[in-house]
């Protein structure tokens, strides 16, 4: 899927842009962004943009705490 797919994706959810994070679980993850003036601005869970293949979908909230555990539990 193309980078301008998963922006458009984004941008129907609410959110300004995203950015590539890692591989995970056989996806590529992209984490959300809101606001591109405080790109660190977040509220609630980090919920993050799973793409495998021609799919695209927000994580659900068990995959975000499981993703938090195992990628952003390290020393970030």
């Amino acid at each position: 899927m193309t980078l301008n797919k998963i922006l458009e994706f984004a941008k129907e959810q609410g959110y300004e842009d995203v950015e590539f994070r890692c591989k995970w679980r056989g996806y590529d993850v992209y984490t959300l962004i809101y606001s591109k003036d405080e790109p660190d601005s977040c509220t609630g869970l980090p919920f993050v943009a799973l793409v495998q293949g021609d799919t695209i979908r927000i994580s659900t909230t068990e995959e975000t705490f499981q993703y938090m555990d195992e990628v952003l539990g390290t020393d970030e």
